[in-house]
């Protein structure tokens, strides 16, 4: 079928090591940043450590390819193939409902541009169609990955130790974990998140809603922190090298600002700026850098400049 003839071409196997190398140093990463945070109790620390350790990935496409010779296909008739797809697909879903959960079932399709952390499953999903450019490139060095893929791949890991994943226990079992002094830690350094996006102006006099976009800033922001300590794990001591002019830190963030640029009316706009619980793009990219120690040293910012932020007012998450 036309996935696995997109998986030969665009996504091969060498790209797939290379992703699940990303994915287990950014796990690595996200333990050294639990461990270190000081204001998580002990009994949160040793849940939120089980959940990393049993943490899977579903990379780019499945091991086996569910066998469609019973789907009929005709040319020439769209719709009714796109039903009896469809039909097929349900008919496996209900035969599935009996049996134990298959974790290395794909519920998506590897052509699908998307990402997602599944805490039933303790998972994160990531096709094939989005391990592309500007996320991934298996042409470019690690700078530009882990700026790109790997803040990706960070932010949905995060989403597992945020107030929504402390719900669910390292077996994907609904079961809180945090103590109640976690959530009052937690909360005092979100709501410094909260007020700081509330004063992003995206529009003139529209401003972004701090609190309805907390849970995916809390990940954007501590999925560069921890993308970047994997990066730094990359090198190993060795100094990145300067291309065009801009060492390995630079190309690092300038390669997670690129995976925001888009083209959007004021009208929709004023429109996500009431409903979608992500920020607008261009403060996705700018909010995270903001808060970054990393980034401001990169760039030599000063007070003054347009994405300075005072040390103490930087928010460090993990």
């Amino acid at each position: 079928m036309f996935r696995a003839d997109y998986v030969g071409r665009y996504f091969d196997a060498a790209a797939r090591a290379r992703v699940a190398a990303m994915v287990a140093r950014i796990v690595a990463a996200a333990r050294v940043a639990v461990q270190g945070a000081a204001w998580l109790s002990a009994p949160a620390r040793t849940e939120a450590l089980a959940k990393l350790d049993r943490l899977t990935a579903k990379l780019g496409y499945p091991d086996a390819w569910t066998d469609d010779a019973a789907l009929e296909i005709c040319a020439g008739d769209a719709f009714d193939n796109r039903a009896r797809a469809q039909r097929l697909a349900w008919s496996r879903l209900a035969a599935a409902a009996a049996k134990p959960i298959d974790r290395a079932r794909w519920q998506m399709s590897p052509l699908e541009t998307d990402a997602f952390y599944d805490p039933m499953l303790n998972q994160i999903v990531l096709p094939a169609a989005h391990l592309q450019a500007p996320w991934f490139d298996a042409q470019a060095d690690d700078a530009a990955n882990y700026g790109g893929l790997g803040a990706l791949i960070a932010h949905e890991i995060s989403h597992a130790f945020d107030p929504q994943g402390a719900q669910f226990d390292a077996s994907g079992a609904l079961r809180a974990w945090w103590q109640r002094a976690d959530q009052q830690a937690f909360g005092a350094r979100s709501d410094r998140l909260v007020a700081q996006y509330g004063a992003f102006e995206a529009l003139p006099g529209a401003h972004v809603d701090g609190k309805l976009t907390l849970p995916e800033n809390v990940a954007d922001v501590a999925g560069l922190q921890i993308a970047w300590a994997a990066y730094q794990q990359s090198l190993a001591g060795r100094t990145a090298p300067v291309l065009d002019g801009l060492d390995g830190a630079q190309r690092f963030f300038i390669a997670y600002a690129q995976t925001w640029r888009v083209k959007q009316r004021d009208e929709l706009q004023r429109q996500l700026l009431v409903t979608d619980p992500h920020a607008p793009a261009r403060w996705r990219a700018d909010g995270p850098a903001r808060n970054s120690d990393a980034f401001q040293q990169a760039f030599h910012t000063q007070p003054g400049d347009a994405m300075y932020v005072a040390p103490a007012e930087r928010v460090r998450l993990w």
